[in-house]
């Protein structure tokens, strides 16, 4: 049988070597759900560049120069925020910015589209 000096050394070792993996495991679950927010926010700003670089130039003046932040459908964790800002004469910069966790985090990505 096993003495109760032993029975409490078995724990000690146990819980000393277990604590550090349950904090792993927690850690690692942190890391994956941060990687498919950022994931779904760069898609997100990439389903909308696309619409803009699509659009034609000429249409592009028609855009206000100010952000303009909107909620994304069937995402309500995440808001979209674009803004159009003429450079110089036949160049227009484009900033897709997507927000979530209460505007904490965010993905921006930024494009040029110029009259040719």
């Amino acid at each position: 049988g096993f003495t109760l000096i032993e029975v409490i050394i078995v724990l000690m070792v146990l819980s000393i070597g277990l604590t550090p993996l349950i904090y792993f495991f927690s850690a690692g679950t942190s890391i994956n759900r941060n990687v498919k927010d950022v994931a779904v926010a760069t898609n997100l700003a990439r389903e909308a560049m696309e619409l803009y670089k699509n659009e034609p130039y000429a249409n592009l003046s028609g855009f206000p120069p100010t952000n303009t932040e909107s909620p994304v459908s069937n995402f309500p964790d995440y808001s979209r925020e674009v803004k159009f800002t003429q450079v110089q004469t036949g160049l227009y910069q484009v900033d897709v910015t997507v927000k979530w966790f209460n505007n904490k985090r965010d993905v921006k990505i930024v494009t040029y589209r110029a009259d040719y």
